[in-house]
């Protein structure tokens, strides 16, 4: 009698009544069940007994799959269960769906419980979202908006970790098609993964997955779904290291989003693009593309972009854009030539798809002529073969060549006009604008006035420096030592050394007009400490600004002999005088134009008895008296202005 009331507590916890039992009713007769509770009490016939005894419902779930359905979802797709399916994910556990069932709002994964939970299906449907029997399938209702699955631990102020979908679908069909619309919307959560996962009627516009910011570390294997979206909102904000293994799809979009990969599977289409790229960096494609539209759209915001695709099925456009630095492009199409490759390092680039004036190597393109050694030892060379116009450098043209070579720890620099650094042709040696080189004489004349030729040191200091933009300079370790230097009516040239001497084995001046060629001014430069002229009315080297010795001889005036003295020498500074046959007392001299007069020394180097003396003086004239000189004596003169 015991056992029989042990039975009948156990039986009532599951929904029989007495009547029924008593009645000896089939199971179909038993009363609703309710919702299952952990202590409920459930009949269970131990292996081998024939005595029925009764276990906890808590234990058997350790031996039972934890379903969805167990919490009250309705797996054949009329009634909304979104509550009972939230009410699973709530508990943290892994489960487990077999069905069809409807949602009307986003069910989500953002609780600390959720660390870990798996949600797996018993097998996706085939791509148009057909029913098969044993199938798990979330189906959105109409009218619904958002996401159909939510994973984010920004509720609870972190990271959602370890969580997992696997062999089910999502059908997006009574969702309108537009970006907002999602089936996963992965935002801060982490070291997740999608397997075996389809999304199918999801149009032209709603997102398969969308990444949001905090997503990161995340597998997708074996997918299916129409667009992949990795949005973030700045480039300290977004999303990062999403792989994507042998996916089916149409389009991948990114924005401030970092190293994502993307290997195996297709990604097709009609017009569409298939990898829209902007504000990242990182990214792999090693996959097929078919169809038509444009392969990649990027821009310069798009850095280190590494893609070798399969393109035989692909007749679209190739890229829109031009990527950052250090892209690598080894896309293939047909003939496996029509994509080459193409790589860019900081703005160089190796047969950039044989464009002319790209600096392109190793070219596609019909009758170019290519190479590229960089090697050691013998082989530092970087040599290149125009096959068009333009082709290497701006202003080449077909067959041109540019070599140099590259020693170890140089550089070698080209201008920001891209102008060659060294051209040969049939007239002689090009350097950088008009110019030719023979042995031992360089000619540089730049296209227009600047910096024709520096050398720095490893600082980028400058060692030496020749400016033609204000006329002749010469830089050495930041001193200047030789140039112009002010206005060519103050000063021509300037002497400047850190010690105060200069040494000249040969030094010539040659103004462009007749002046003063060289000028030495005092501190103040208020006055012409020495200077030296060229100017034909008044040549000679000046002292403070005075005529110290003219530049050309004096002339004769009067007296001397009879008949006119032949005057020999070219400066004041030393000249002779020869007189006729008939010496006269006195003798006047024309002489330069001094700032007071001349002092004046005469000696008769013919006859020791003559003397001569400076009796008058003015600014442009000397007058002498001369004694005891004789017929054809030669008189020998020093003359100083004052």
């Amino acid at each position: 009698m015991k056992r029989r009331l042990a039975l009948v507590a156990a039986t009532s916890a599951i929904g029989f009544t007495s009547a029924a039992w008593a009645a000896n009713a089939p199971v179909s007769g038993l009363g609703a069940r309710g919702a299952v509770a952990g202590t409920d009490l459930i009949p269970v016939l131990p292996n081998g007994s024939t005595n029925l005894m009764s276990a906890q419902a808590s234990d058997i779930k350790k031996f039972a799959l934890n379903s969805i359905d167990i919490y009250g979802a309705d797996p054949t797709g009329v009634t909304d269960t979104t509550s009972y399916i939230q009410a699973a994910l709530n508990t943290g556990q892994s489960l487990t769906c077999n069905g069809v069932y409807k949602v009307s709002a986003t069910l989500t994964m953002s609780t600390t419980a959720s660390h870990g939970q798996v949600i797996a299906g018993s097998g996706a449907t085939n791509s148009g979202g057909g029913i098969t029997a044993g199938r798990c399938v979330f189906k959105p209702a109409p009218g619904m908006t958002g996401a159909v699955f939510k994973i984010d631990g920004t509720p609870f102020g972190g990271w959602l970790q370890g969580f997992g979908f696997e062999n089910l679908t999502i059908d997006l069909a009574n969702m309108t098609d537009v970006s907002s619309n999602v089936a996963f919307n992965q935002v801060q959560a982490y070291d997740g993964h999608y397997d075996h996962i389809r999304v199918v009627n999801d149009g032209a516009n709603k997102r398969a997955w969308l990444f949001s910011t905090g997503a990161y570390t995340t597998t997708l294997r074996d997918t299916q779904g129409n667009i992949l979206d990795c949005e973030g909102t700045s480039t300290a904000n977004g999303a990062t290291t999403i792989t994507v293994f042998s996916h089916d799809g149409g389009s991948v979009v990114s924005n401030y989003c970092n190293s994502l990969r993307f290997i195996g599977g297709a990604y097709q289409g009609t017009g569409n693009t298939k990898f829209y790229f902007r504000n990242g960096t990182d990214y792999e494609i090693a996959t097929d593309v078919e169809g038509t539209g444009v392969f990649l759209n990027v821009d310069s915001t798009v850095n280190y972009l590494f893609s070798h695709t399969e393109l035989q099925g692909f007749s679209g456009t190739y890229m829109i854009g031009t990527p950052g630095q250090s892209t690598i492009l080894l896309d293939q199409q047909v003939n496996y030539n029509t994509y080459p490759f193409g790589l860019g390092v900081g703005g160089v680039k190796f047969n950039n798809q044989g464009a002319a004036g790209l600096s392109s190597f190793y070219s596609g393109a019909s009758g170019a002529d290519y190479q590229m050694i960089v090697g050691r030892i013998g082989n530092d060379v970087l040599f290149g073969v125009a096959g068009s116009a333009s082709d290497i450098l701006p202003g080449t043209a077909a067959g041109d060549g540019v070599l140099t070579t590259l020693p170890g720890g140089s550089a070698l620099f080209l201008g920001g006009g891209d102008v060659p650094g060294a051209k040969v042709t049939a007239s002689g040696f090009y350097t950088y604008g008009a110019g030719t080189m023979q042995t031992g004489i360089v000619n540089i004349t730049p296209s227009s006035d600047t910096d024709a030729l520096t050398v720095q040191n490893r600082a980028g200091a400058y060692l030496f420096d020749v400016n033609t933009s204000s006329g002749f300079t010469s830089v050495l370790n930041g001193q200047g030592l030789i140039g112009y230097s002010g206005s060519f009516t103050g000063q021509t040239w300037k002497i400047t050394t850190s010690n105060g001497v200069s040494l000249f084995q040969e030094d010539i001046a040659q103004p462009a007009a007749d002046g003063v060629a060289l000028q030495v001014n005092n501190a103040a430069a208020t006055k012409n400490v020495f200077s030296i002229s060229t100017a034909p009315a008044s040549p000679g080297m000046y002292l403070n600004a005075t005529l110290v010795i003219a530049g050309s001889p004096p002339t004769y005036t009067s007296g001397f002999s009879t008949g006119t003295p032949t005057i020999v020498g070219t400066t004041s500074a030393a000249f002779t005088v020869a007189i006729g046959a008939t010496p006269a007392v006195t003798g006047v001299l024309g002489m330069p134009v001094a700032s007071s007069g001349w002092n004046c020394l005469g000696v008769d180097r013919t006859t020791p008895a003559g003397t001569i003396r400076e009796t008058a003086t003015n600014m442009t004239s000397v007058t002498f008296a001369l004694s005891s000189t004789i017929a054809s004596d030669v008189l020998q003169f020093q003359c100083t202005g004052y």
